[in-house]
This record gives C-alpha cells, structure tokens and sequence, in this order.
C-alpha cells in the first residue's frame, strides 16, 4: 500500500504477505520517503515488486489520480480515470472486492472507509491468534500503530506520529477479510 506524499507528509509504502500455513499477515517492508521526486517514488515501487515478487494488489491512496494511472499503465492495466472510477463504484454497490478486478487498487478515505479501516485494523491487532506479524526492525510502524491517536475513527494526523505509515496499514487491512465472525 502507497500512502503519497502531499505538501507536509512523506511518501508511504507498506508491503505484505498473507502466511497460508501460520494464517498470520507478515509485514515484509514499512518505509517513509522523504519527499521524494515522482521518479524516485515509482522507481522505489518498481524496484520493490521486482525484488519481493509475486505482488498481487497494489493499493494506493485515491487522492492521488496521477500516481494510480502511472502505476496502471506500467502494470499493463487499463488506466483511463473515468473507467477506473465507475469500476470502484460499481464495486461498491454490489459489495464486491476491487482487488479481484484490478492490480492497482485506489483506495477512498471517505468516512465510511475510514470508519471500516480504522476498526477493521483494530480487530486484526487485537485477535488473540495474532494475525499480524511486524518485525522489530520496521519500529516506525510498530509506534505509529502503538502511537495512533483516533477521534471518531478518524486518524488525528496533528497528534500521531509516522501518520502516513498508519494510513498505509489501515489500507492494507482492506485486502484482508473475516469470512464470517471468527475467521479470516
């Protein structure tokens, strides 16, 4: 997942893998890019899906158009913005997964969205299975999540820190759901 970089952040990127065997979600790569050039960004990204292989989504933060066309059209997948937009709503309203119809997956912070991600990422941390796996060594994550102060299941960015990694974690655990009460 890809959080970008607007005027005061840094430019996101979270990688995960799904551990069929541990049933666990392993976090394999969490950085922040200072304000890097498009270039630099896309490059990271490309060097990364190459260097970690078999990348199967490739969520992105909406508000970004320019980057999720970008990532599309180096994919292969059809990037006109019109289509990519009714294709979301059309998702949307049939409950359908937008990661089975594409690679690159825009991701909508709407309040409906935030109020899912943040409380669907809650419950993956707190399952006693331990679904989430994070490396000590990718600590900007694990105190961005310890650290993340919510109002209202929305991410107050003022008083969190690494709030951008946090985004991209709640982004992420929309690629991961509960079939039913339980499971996953």
């Amino acid at each position: 997942c890809i959080d970008p970089a607007f005027s005061s952040s840094k430019f996101a990127i979270l990688v995960a893998e799904w551990l069929k065997s541990e049933r666990m979600i392993n976090i394999v790569y969490a950085e922040e890019l200072d304000h890097p050039s498009y270039e630099t960004a896309t490059d990271t990204i490309f060097r990364l899906t190459k260097q970690l292989g078999n990348i199967k989504n490739i969520g992105v933060d909406a508000s970004n158009p320019e980057l999720i066309v970008s990532l599309k059209k180096k994919v292969d997948e059809r990037s006109d913005w019109q289509y990519i937009q009714e294709k979301v709503q059309y998702c949307r309203k049939h409950n359908l997964n937008l990661a089975q119809y594409f690679m690159v997956c825009p991701i909508v912070f709407n309040t409906e969205n935030i109020n899912f991600m943040s409380s669907h990422s809650k419950r993956l941390l707190d399952d006693s299975r331990g679904l989430i796996a994070i490396n000590p060594k990718f600590s900007k994550l694990i105190t961005a999540i310890k650290g993340a102060i919510f109002n209202e299941y929305k991410l107050d960015k003022e008083e969190s820190v690494h709030n951008d990694l946090t985004d991209c974690f709640q982004m992420l655990t929309t690629f991961f759901k509960f079939k039913s009460y339980g499971q996953y």
